[in-house]
């Protein structure tokens, strides 16, 4: 495998649809909003670099979440304005 073959997820912020378990810490985060944070301990142990997930009430939508992950990793280039009126359009 080539270096650019290799995708490294620094973080992702889920909805609370799912639970999700800390492998190394052995800790259990319920089915709320959680965010999963890349971190030394699970690449040097062989897992998926974004393993280790926290809870997070911060964001409570989609939208929130993106400004949200904008705000923490210092993302910025495109509009994260909340468009409240806009409606997603059906992919069926």
């Amino acid at each position: 495998m080539f270096a650019e073959d290799v995708m490294l997820v620094l973080a992702r912020y889920n909805g609370g649809y799912h639970s999700h378990r800390n492998v190394l810490e052995r800790t259990k985060v319920p089915a709320v909003c959680h965010r999963h944070i890349a971190t030394e301990r699970y690449i040097k142990a062989g897992l998926d670099a974004d393993g280790f997930a926290e809870p997070a009430s911060d964001y409570n939508d989609v939208d929130e979440a993106l400004m949200t992950l904008c705000d923490h990793c210092n993302v910025d280039g495109f509009d994260t304005e909340l468009a409240e009126s806009q409606v997603q359009p059906s992919l069926f």
